[in-house]
């Protein structure tokens, strides 16, 4: 007796020998094309959907509303699970391979304990460690010369392996100014919480590098402070290949020009939290623009020269009204003093200076304490 075709599998499966014939004409003509090409459960409903919707395999009335639940539908997905391939033994179940007769190789740089997790597929994009750190530090300082990147600007491990997750995964996203630490920072904020006492969880994620260092004080308001902070972002997003140095370095020279320009009569210059919220704004835009397929360098060059966005962000404010000490402001009109209060009664010391005449009265004839004042009240000589 000959062995069974593709084609009596497929009709075996509940298709018809019309659709089987269709389905391979398409180029599925045999089970190790179509196993090889459904590699996974999503590939399998992008190939229903494919030859139910495009290609009318089971007639003209199937619509992208209706073909998840057509029976067709259903036989091809009982077809596929039955010619996938099944796991090796001793696999972990509920996990898959794409290919069952090559091993997983471990990734270099992966260490034993981690080969052994319960994962069919160890991780593909490590976190930097610090020897790659150093590594990028150098090939920087060598691509671009004149550029010395010191500890005050070296980019702390946790801000840099957030960089180096967010350009590997084009999921850009801003970082506030606290989370970005030079590794001189790092060690401050490190000294400063050597002496607190952490609880058993908070010690866990932050030896497992989930919890990033943070500033733990006020940001200082000085120019030369924010330029220190935006030239460590430039240098962690340029180290891991995001953006050309020229384009970070331009929109840190605007945007320190706007920030410490001096102010006119009657307006002051942005604060530090002001100066954060347009940073912010603007690296929103520029980040709108990755995602819209544009590069990095080009999106800041586009928001930072051609629209000029920083200037009209980090302008100059007005001053709001003094108030006079003294006075309150309420409504626009000024309050009267407060009253002068009533004196305590004259100590032995006072008294003493009753017997000496007042100056102010003894000259005008008036004194404003009335009296309540310490010293003889005598006319005015004439």
């Amino acid at each position: 007796m000959a062995a069974p075709t593709w084609k009596d599998a497929l009709v075996a499966a509940g298709l018809t020998a019309g659709m089987a014939d269709m389905l391979i004409d398409l180029g599925y003509a045999d089970r190790d094309v179509f196993v090889s090409a459904l590699v996974s459960e999503q590939a399998t409903e992008k190939f229903i959907k494919f030859v139910l919707v495009e290609k009318h395999l089971a007639g003209e009335s199937i619509t992208t509303d209706t073909w998840e639940f057509h029976p067709v539908a259903g036989k091809l997905r009982a077809l596929w699970r039955a010619t996938k391939p099944k796991p090796a033994s001793g696999a972990v179940p509920g996990q898959e391979l794409a290919q069952p007769a090559e091993q997983v190789q471990p990734v270099s740089g992966i260490t034993a304990p981690q080969a052994l997790l319960p994962l069919a597929v160890a991780p593909t994009c490590p976190k930097p460690t610090t020897a790659d750190r150093e590594k990028m530090r150098r090939d920087l300082e060598k691509a671009y010369p004149g550029i010395v990147v010191s500890g005050a600007t070296l980019p702390a491990m946790g801000f840099l392996q957030t960089v180096h997750a967010q350009c590997n995964s084009k999921c850009w996203e801003w970082i506030g100014w606290k989370r970005i630490l030079s590794e001189d920072a790092s060690v401050e904020v490190r000294a400063r919480k050597g002496s607190q006492c952490l609880d058993l969880a908070t010690a866990l994620t932050t030896a497992a590098g989930l919890i990033m260092d943070e500033w733990d004080q006020e940001l200082g308001a000085s120019a030369l402070r924010v330029q220190r902070l935006l030239e460590t972002r430039a240098f962690a997003y340029t180290m891991v290949g995001a953006g050309h140095l020229a384009a970070w370095t331009t929109y840190i020279q605007k945007f320190v020009h706007f920030y410490a320009k001096r102010s006119s009569d009657g307006f002051r210059p942005p604060s530090v939290l002001e100066a954060e919220e347009a940073d912010r704004t603007a690296m929103g835009e520029v980040f709108a623009l990755c995602f819209a397929g544009h590069a990095l360098e080009d999106a800041l060059s586009h928001v930072a020269v051609d629209r000029d966005i920083l200037r009209h962000l980090l302008c100059e404010r007005p001053k709001g009204p003094k108030v006079e000490k003294g006075k309150f402001r309420e409504s626009g009109e000024d309050k009267e003093p407060l009253k002068r209060r009533k004196s305590t009664p004259m100590l032995k010391d006072q008294k003493d200076q009753k017997h000496k005449s007042c100056h102010s009265f003894r000259l005008t004839g008036k004194c404003k304490f009335g009296d309540t004042c310490k010293f003889q009240h005598e006319a005015a000589a004439e």
